[in-house]
């Protein structure tokens, strides 16, 4: 297991479907399906807001107390904002801490220019981190307002907009685009949904199109890759798989060993919350 780690965000307790989280001074309450274990009422402890689930299976926030529309917490030398949005999110995925960390020493490490490609890239914590480094980053989301957090982002850090492509698109047709026209990358990154619709009406399923999305970014990756990541929160993808495939695809790209682990949070000292799963293959 990896143990993710980060200041400004812990797990507090977590019962009954529910986990109670620190997010920089505020407290939330969020449903969590990975949460199946039950031995305290959590819902009685202190915190400043929850997301209740309505019958239709969305859901919306209730405030105890008065929690900003959207606030910051600190990574290394960075900000990122979080929201109290809907679906539960908060435009931020702690766990990827873990990831975080490797991008930029690997980047960092290489002495040369470096362009990375990221994939289902959401509010761009990963995008952030890599220009940091130096990096100059394609970032593609099918989601406007995914693209819009991202771009927030960024301005919060002063980093240099011209180190980076915004592309709202359907990962798959982009990719496709992007090998006809030659492109090469030397990292890529990405965090595929189980399951999503594109503004056109494209139809992802990570179970039937991971195979091919992994095919065709090794079309894309430069004559010396730095590295590839895959995170999955998916129980359709389990680690054998995930290895089985980037073995079967990648493994003429790269000299590196393929590294597939569960990411976690403690909390309680002794207790582990799964955060999902990440893979990595690099170049030694």
């Amino acid at each position: 297991m990896i143990k993710a780690r980060l200041n400004d965000y812990e797990i507090i307790d977590a019962s009954d479907g529910y986990k109670l989280e620190r997010w920089g001074k505020y407290k939330f309450l969020r449903p969590d399906p990975n949460c199946m274990w039950s031995y305290c009422d959590i819902k009685n402890k202190e915190y400043d807001a929850i997301y209740i689930r309505d019958k239709n299976k969305s859901g919306h926030w209730v405030n105890r107390k008065k929690v900003p529309s959207r606030f910051t917490i600190d990574y290394d030398d960075l900000k990122f904002y979080v929201y109290e949005l809907g679906f539960k999110h908060t435009g931020i995925f702690p766990e990827q801490v873990v990831n975080w960390k490797y991008e930029k020493e690997k980047i960092l490490n290489s002495n040369r220019n470096i362009r990375v490609l990221n994939l289902f890239a959401y509010s761009g914590c990963s995008t952030c981190v890599m220009m940091s480094a130096g990096a100059i980053v394609t970032h593609v989301d099918s989601s406007k307002s995914a693209i819009n957090m991202a771009k927030d982002n960024i301005r919060l850090n002063n980093l240099d907009e011209k180190n980076v492509r915004f592309i709202c698109e359907d990962v798959v047709k982009f990719l496709k685009r992007e090998i006809r026209r030659e492109k090469k990358y030397d990292a890529i990154i990405m965090d595929p949904p189980s399951y999503g619709i594109g503004n056109n009406h494209e139809v992802w399923n990570i179970k039937d199109n991971l195979n091919e999305l992994i095919e065709l970014c090794s079309c894309l990756l430069s004559d010396n890759p730095l590295f590839l990541i895959v995170n999955t929160y998916s129980g359709d993808i389990n680690k054998p798989i995930l290895y089985n495939i980037l073995e079967t695809k990648l493994s003429n790209y790269f000299n590196g060993d393929i590294v597939v682990d569960d990411i976690v949070f403690c909390f309680r000292d002794n207790l582990f919350f799964p955060c999902g799963i990440s893979a990595r293959v690099d170049n030694i």
